[in-house]
């Protein structure tokens, strides 16, 4: 059935957006824009049936504009009517959506009900920290938004200490990542923008506040800004070419769907250790040391095992590994994918020294001759140092 009016017409720009415009953090603002455009028609349309004021925001990744062509449209209606008013509203505003097919989330909640429900969910919280006004009153918007920041400022730590525990899984060196969820994707860098909501006291799209409390750098901040791109114009890759939403990116889908994996690659980990750096400075923990490392201390952390790949990931980050193996730091996030190879070569590596020593439970430091230790140690930290070019035979070299 074909749809007319203002509804149809948003419709078949945003097909053609999605259709031709270059994937990226460009093409994500423009279908932000172009969605703010039919949300504020339609609630125009929808609001003879509304006797109380409201106003509309968008929240999460289509408040921070960077809206993909599977994104769910979040929106959060709040008024001081009373809620049949508001579902009706809804009906007439949001059901052309759905019909049409878009994801759309919605809740609607008076002024006091919106900053309890701040005050007690993080996921709801989050969502409110990249949030903007699209239609409804102006005035009840500012007032709403005061309300929430002033309860959000008094909480700050609270939040800030719920925001660092969020889990992140997997690795920004594995080489089928999860873009969104996964260390070094995009959560990462919304809980950037949301410290620096929490300091501005004001929904945020930018990482400025951070940088002017000091907390990181131009040059870091710059970097943040360039992953961003990369990672958005492969989200959108991933998201144009389906009927559903993905986040894991396959060895598949680089050469598929025209994905810059090398780029990506180093993307995700410049925005997983920026945001360690982040954390440690915000919490007043000590940086990472950016002494070279000895043999002693990689005897030491095959000791330890799995537990020390943090810390080797620090360090080869740093350039920890550059006096004893010149070029390491670019080992990281080289990408060489093999049938028996889940991470980056570097990563490789350093998994492989961590295994060194824990073959089994019980075995331990103790399970190799202590003259073969060190030699093990460098041969476990070097052996794959000849992928550096990708040509074959890198055991010969």
């Amino acid at each position: 059935m074909t749809v007319r009016g203002p509804l149809g017409q948003f419709l078949a720009q945003r097909t053609r957006l999605i259709a031709d415009a270059a994937p990226g953090t460009r093409a994500a603002r423009a279908l932000s824009d172009l969605t703010d455009e039919a949300v504020l028609e339609l609630s125009r349309e929808a609001s003879s049936c509304i006797r109380s004021p409201f106003a509309i925001f968008a929240l999460g990744g289509y408040g921070a504009r960077r809206l993909l062509p599977h994104s769910d449209i979040d929106l959060l209606i709040v008024s001081r009517g009373k809620h049949s008013d508001l579902e009706l509203l809804v009906r007439n505003m949001l059901y052309p959506l759905w019909d049409a097919g878009l994801t759309i989330g919605h809740q609607m909640r008076t002024p006091a009900e919106q900053v309890r429900a701040v005050r007690e969910d993080l996921t709801t919280a989050t969502a409110f920290l990249t949030a903007r006004h699209v239609a409804g009153d102006v005035t009840l918007a500012e007032r709403v938004l005061a309300d929430v920041f002033r309860s959000l400022k008094r909480d700050s730590a609270r939040m800030t200490a719920r925001i660092t525990a969020r889990d992140r899984p997997g690795s920004p060196y594995l080489l089928e990542p999860d873009l969104k969820s996964g260390a070094g994707g995009q959560r990462d860098i919304d809980e950037m923008v949301w410290r620096a909501s929490l300091i501005a006291g004001r929904p945020g799209q930018a990482l400025r506040p951070l940088t002017d409390h000091g907390l990181l750098t131009r040059g870091a901040t710059d970097a943040v800004n360039v992953a961003q791109d990369a990672i958005n114009e492969a989200r959108w890759r991933l998201n144009a070419t389906g009927s559903r939403a993905r986040n894991s990116l396959s060895i598949a889908d680089s050469d598929d769907l025209g994905i810059d994996a090398d780029s990506l690659q180093c993307a995700l980990e410049t925005v997983h250790h920026t945001l360690l750096a982040l954390r440690d400075l915000a919490s007043g923990r000590p940086g990472g040391a950016s002494t070279p490392l000895s043999i002693a201390d990689l005897v030491r952390a095959a000791t330890v095992g799995e537990a020390a790949i943090e810390d080797l990931e620090r360090a080869a980050y740093a350039g920890r590994f550059e006096h004893a193996v010149p070029g390491f730091r670019e080992l990281m996030p080289l990408r060489r994918p093999a049938l028996a190879h889940r991470y980056t070569v570097g990563a490789h590596s350093l998994r492989t020294l961590a295994a060194l020593l824990h073959e089994s439970p019980d075995r331990g430091y103790s399970g190799h001759p202590v003259d073969l230790l060190e030699p093990l140690v460098v041969a476990a930290v070097v052996h794959d140092i000849g992928k550096r070019d990708p040509t074959p035979d890198h055991a010969t070299r």
